[in-house]
């Protein structure tokens, strides 16, 4: 059984996969926060949410990102990714916190991956 919280990252992942335009406030909280050890910086609010798309969109703006395992308890939802795409290969793990149906809080590490195209 679908959650929201599922049912939101699933589709924020089909609009990112089709290419389409994302309305962050959709998705994200005013207070949004992105806790990544590999990003460099700190991204919050809306504006940290919508960096965080683009640059994710620019490494990956030819492939297809898909769930490999997502686990759910509370608020929180765990996944692990996976992007296979011309020229770059990647495994990700995110744990996202939720407030009601929209990311709060994201803490992500990323992998480049030997997978060939």
């Amino acid at each position: 059984m679908m959650s929201d919280q599922t049912d939101a990252l699933r589709e924020l992942v089909e609009l990112f996969n089709a290419r389409k335009a994302i309305d962050v406030a959709r998705f994200f909280t005013e207070d949004f926060r992105l806790e990544d050890p590999g990003a460099g910086v700190i991204r919050t609010g809306l504006e940290g949410a919508q960096r965080m798309m683009e640059a994710v969109r620019a490494l990956a703006h030819d492939g297809h990102l898909e769930f490999l395992d997502m686990f759910e308890s509370g608020n929180r939802v765990a996944v692990r990714w996976s992007y296979k795409g011309p020229g770059a290969s990647f495994a990700m793990m995110s744990i996202y916190e939720f407030n009601g149906k929209r990311i709060q809080r994201d803490w992500g590490i990323l992998a480049r991956t030997p997978w060939a195209d």
